[in-house]
């Protein structure tokens, strides 16, 4: 008898991932709140054109979080985040079309 032909096996993965795919929605959900808060308070304060890329980093976190998993979503932003400081590279760099490795 394999495992797939058994019972307490049927759907157990597929149940996981829901859950994952619930989990990463919540999440992305969560942060993309916050980034619209923080892009309400502080565009107000420092006004557009701040950002050394294009397009800014919150609108590069905001479409990250809508287009990809949370783990990825996370680590391109955090990565873009460091990235914008004195001395680094500026210009255009967009959300990456393809599926992103984690």
């Amino acid at each position: 008898m394999n495992s797939k032909s058994c019972c307490c096996h049927s759907g157990t993965k597929s149940q996981n991932t829901n859950n994952n795919n619930f989990v990463s929605k919540i999440l992305s959900t969560m942060f993309l709140l916050f980034i619209g808060l923080y892009r309400s308070v502080f565009t107000a304060h420092f006004g557009a054109g701040v950002c050394r890329f294009e397009p800014s980093c919150s609108a590069y976190a905001n479409e990250a979080f809508m287009k990809l998993p949370f783990l990825t979503a996370f680590k391109l932003t955090t990565i873009r985040v460091f990235k914008c400081r004195p001395g680094s590279t500026f210009g255009f760099d967009p959300v990456p079309n393809t599926e992103y490795k984690a």
